[in-house]
């Protein structure tokens, strides 16, 4: 299920990665946590997909995701706190 949801996650297709995005809050393991990390940090990524996967480590609990979140709330830059904050 863990590679399942991190290949949907790399999709090119947006509403599959939305919802695996979705899923990947249920299944919080490392690397679904750093993937979902990693597409918060890219601002090459639109801003739903930012916000859906900062939603995701927000509801999944894992200290991995939320020490990401809160470092991003501690960024000088917008762009990087917005996600987080929502």
């Amino acid at each position: 299920m863990d590679q399942e949801i991190l290949t949907a996650l790399s999709s090119g297709d947006i509403e599959t990665r939305l919802a695996a995005i979705g899923r990947a809050a249920e299944i919080p393991t490392e690397a679904v946590v750093s993937r979902l990390a990693e597409l918060i940090e890219n601002r090459d990524e639109g801003e739903p997909l930012r916000q859906a996967a900062a939603e995701a480590l927000g509801r999944a609990q894992a200290r991995p995701g939320l020490v990401v979140l809160l470092r991003l709330l501690e960024s000088a830059d917008a762009h990087e706190r917005t996600p987080a904050a929502i």
